[in-house]
């Protein structure tokens, strides 16, 4: 496991997909309309805009597995500090 320490603007899915996988978000919200992403909290295939909370598993075909284990507040410009782990 790695553990990722970051922050996003907004707790959405192409946010916080893009921030585990170190890609850019619009790259991330492709990945999402392709298909190619699915969370186990919400079975079947998200919407790119749905919220991330705490414990959710996200997947993503060709890139591996990884857990928001945190969500650590906001930051004095608000955005969203996180703490997630993807699996190797």
């Amino acid at each position: 496991m790695k553990t990722i320490r970051d922050t996003v603007a907004a707790l959405r899915l192409d946010a916080v997909l893009a921030a585990g996988f170190s890609t850019s978000r619009s790259k991330a919200a492709d990945l999402v309309s392709a298909g190619r992403v699915s969370s186990e909290t919400t079975g079947s295939a998200p919407r790119r805009s749905r919220t991330v909370g705490e414990g959710d598993v996200l997947s993503c075909r060709g890139l591996g597995k990884c857990v928001v284990k945190e969500v650590l507040g906001q930051s004095k410009k608000g955005r969203f500090m996180l703490v997630l782990e993807r699996y190797i």
